[in-house]
């Protein structure tokens, strides 16, 4: 269950708020917000990292350009949700409803670090299980993703995923489970041999 207090930091004062004292409190601080109420809620850039939002309901929430690397997402419920910029390197999203989530990075606003500044991130994210129906990923980079047994629909737009690492010349592919068997065969030289070897 989520930290009451802390739940109460985040609704009544918002990200701005958040973040102030969630640097005050130090890195080693546990974040619990699991299975808490954030529907709707305005996070934009908000300092959630390592934080556990697990079975919480976001649905419809602004985290734009949030900071949700390492982030427990597990089966949250995200419908409707803007990611925009968010940076979700190594976050659990496994068995997450991701339904109509908006990820798509249409401008260069986002404050993404470095020269990776063309792609939002999903780098070693977890998606296994998760439903992306009607979910818009474009162009965001998905370097050693892991999504098996997705739920996808017709509308879930993938056009433009980075499968490759800054600086290798990017890789680009339009469907996220592809991506994991495209990135073994241009990483893995066990399997270039076999496909070298295999007769024409």
């Amino acid at each position: 269950m989520a930290n009451e207090e802390q739940l109460r930091i985040l609704k009544e004062h918002g990200a701005e708020a958040w973040n102030d004292r969630r640097g005050e409190a130090g890195e080693e601080t546990r974040i619990d917000l699991s299975g808490a109420d954030l529907s709707g809620a305005d996070l934009t850039r908000a300092y959630l990292i390592s934080t556990n939002l697990s079975g919480a309901d976001l649905s419809e929430a602004n985290l734009s350009e949030a900071h949700l690397s390492v982030a427990n997402l597990s089966v949250a419920n995200l419908p409707g949700v803007l990611l925009t910029g968010a940076d979700l390197y190594g976050a659990n999203l496994s068995g997450a409803d991701l339904s109509g989530a908006y990820l798509y990075r249409a401008d260069l606003s986002c404050a993404n670090s470095g020269p990776d500044l063309r792609a939002a991130n999903l780098h070693e994210a977890i998606f296994n299980d998760a439903t992306l129906g009607e979910a818009d990923l474009r162009g965001y980079r998905i370097f050693g993703v892991f999504a098996w047994r997705l739920t996808l629909s017709e509308g879930t737009k993938q056009q433009g995923l980075i499968l490759t690492e800054y600086p290798e010349p990017e890789i680009t592919t339009d469907d996220i489970e592809v991506a994991q068997f495209l990135y073994l065969l241009l990483h893995n030289k066990k399997i270039q041999r076999i496909i070298e070897r295999s007769p024409n």
